[in-house]
């Protein structure tokens, strides 16, 4: 794995990421309308006559709601196994197998957030993602950040005031602070100046650097324990979200209808488009502009440090067939699949479910960290690439059209 210490500033990429997800909650028509599919009165008929709230019954009580409820639980163990490591540090134990084991729940962790990431509907796009960030901040992440907090959570304060994880910045906090903690081998600081360095850090014995990151890992872990409660909390119980989106429609709720509610999930399918074709890997390839200029960049690769870069891909594609078949890990209900048959354009679900294994399959042909695959194996890299583009091309045309929803404004277009 490539130890170098990443630090991706808020630049372009972090700009095409924050236009992406902004962009979710601005709608612009799509063009069908009334006129969705051909605008016949039958193709009207069976618009009228599917019932988009079971639909959205479906999505939420089996696909978006298992999914929050396991980052939940990942979150939790993720937690235990770093409270292990340090104990295991500061009792002589067996201090590898106990970070090897927190890398793995780390894992755990991020396969489950990397789904819940095409399902960023409601409380965690509220308030601009601030909630989402808090979890997970990429691509604005900062090691020297990370490397600050480590002193000041052992300090106790912060210019005599003291110290609150949930008042800083969200660089310093979620999955991307402790894939820093987790995974960073190299104990130096890595802010570039002397300024913002944290004084005599790297002075200090590798045995007190290795236990103050373990320590505020676990203060992070605890943060995201929280943050996760905060995001299934929001969804559960009678005036939760999950209810307001179930009762789309009705009376006193805040959605005009089950098309309005279908919306905003269509919303977060676009993840795909501007932030899993675009950033993760568009960027890299410099098929777009990237902190390189616009050339091949593996400073750009989200997850460099843990080497999960492709599994974050895949999981991303994972939830988005779930999404669209109705298939989640253990429920099966309606799906968008269903919505495009009762239009008369199954086809289009199936053209995108194989578009969707495809790029599964392509994505399993890479064997390198995509950081190296980038410049090792390009061709599957930019393979990996179209294919994924194969299936938000669709989304952004027929699926859309079809259905008769919004297509979010920063998807409109397409830059590569």
């Amino acid at each position: 794995m490539n130890n170098r210490i990443l630090i991706i500033k808020p630049t372009l990429l972090a700009s095409l990421v924050a236009a992406a997800l902004s962009g979710c909650g601005e709608s612009s028509s799509s063009d069908a309308g009334a006129q969705f599919n051909g605008g016949t009165s039958d193709e009207q008929v069976e618009f009228s006559q599917f019932e988009q709230r079971d639909l959205v019954r479906d999505l939420v009580d089996n696909i978006l709601m298992p999914a929050y409820e396991q980052f939940e639980l990942d979150a939790a163990s993720l937690k235990s196994s770093i409270d292990s490591y340090c104990s295991a540090l500061a009792d002589a134990g067996d201090a590898p197998a106990a970070l090897a084991l927190a890398q793995g729940e780390w894992m755990n962790a991020m396969d489950t957030w990397q789904q819940v990431e095409l399902m960023l509907v409601g409380p965690l796009a509220d308030d601009n993602y601030s909630l989402r960030n808090q979890i997970y901040s990429w691509p604005v992440t900062s090691g020297c950040a990370v490397d600050q907090d480590v002193v000041f959570f052992e300090q106790g304060e912060i210019n005599t005031a003291p110290y609150a994880i949930a008042d800083r910045p969200s660089t310093r906090r979620g999955l991307d602070a402790l894939e820093y903690l987790l995974f960073n081998t190299n104990l130096e600081h890595s802010c570039a100046n002397a300024t913002s360095a944290p004084s005599g850090w790297n002075e200090r014995s590798e045995s007190e650097r290795r236990t103050a990151r373990c320590q505020f890992a676990a203060e992070v872990a605890d943060d995201l324990v929280v943050s996760a409660n905060t995001v299934t909390t929001a969804w559960v119980g009678p005036n939760g979200y999950a209810n307001a989106l179930k009762g789309a429609g009705g009376e006193g709720s805040q959605f005009s209808s089950a098309h309005q509610a279908l919306n905003l999930i269509s919303d977060a399918l676009f993840y795909l488009h501007s932030t899993t074709k675009d950033a993760k890997l568009a960027a890299p390839l410099g098929i777009l502009a990237n902190e390189c200029g616009q050339e091949i960049c593996p400073e750009s690769v989200e997850s460099i440090l843990s080497g999960y870069s492709i599994q974050n891909i895949e999981n991303n594609l994972t939830a988005f067939e779930q999404l669209l078949s109705g298939e989640g890990a253990e429920l099966v209900g309606l799906g968008f699949d269903d919505f495009l048959g009762a239009v008369g354009a199954a086809s289009v679900a199936e053209q995108m479910k194989a578009s969707i294994a495809s790029s599964m399959q392509q994505a399993a042909e890479i064997e390198l960290p995509l950081e190296r695959a980038l410049t090792e194996e390009t061709a599957k890299v930019e393979a990996l690439h179209q294919q994924v583009k194969k299936t938000t091309d669709q989304l952004k045309t027929e699926f859309i059209t079809n259905l008769a929803l919004e297509i979010p404004s920063t998807s409109a277009g397409d830059n590569d």
